[in-house]
């Protein structure tokens, strides 16, 4: 059985799936493209440069980021994991269970 997570009533497996660490490296992206274009222009005043600078650098950190996401989703440290549960024990005494009649 693979592990798994408890988060509130729902259990998951343990780690995320690929289409899931794309999504996020895609909108990290996203998010780094608009301060990196914003900064470099504020820095040299040109908007071309800093068009540039975000093309170079998002095209390759992209990917980085992807392989880094992919490589800590191996990792389970820091993790918490629910352990697995106990059957309880069987007892050889009859449980009463009362009940309450309407009068």
């Amino acid at each position: 059985m693979p592990d798994v997570y408890k988060h509130g009533n729902e259990t998951q497996p343990l780690g995320d799936q690929s289409l899931r660490s794309a999504a996020k490296a895609v909108t990290y992206r996203l998010a780094i493209i608009v301060l990196d274009v914003t900064f470099i222009y504020f820095l040299t005043g040109k908007f071309e440069t800093a068009l540039w600078f975000m093309v170079v650098s998002n095209v390759y950190t992209t990917f980085a980021y992807f392989a880094h996401e992919r490589a800590w989703d191996k990792i389970s440290w820091g993790r918490r994991v629910e352990p697995a549960k106990r059957k309880p024990a069987l007892s050889k005494e009859k449980k009463v269970i009362p009940s309450f009649k309407r009068f």
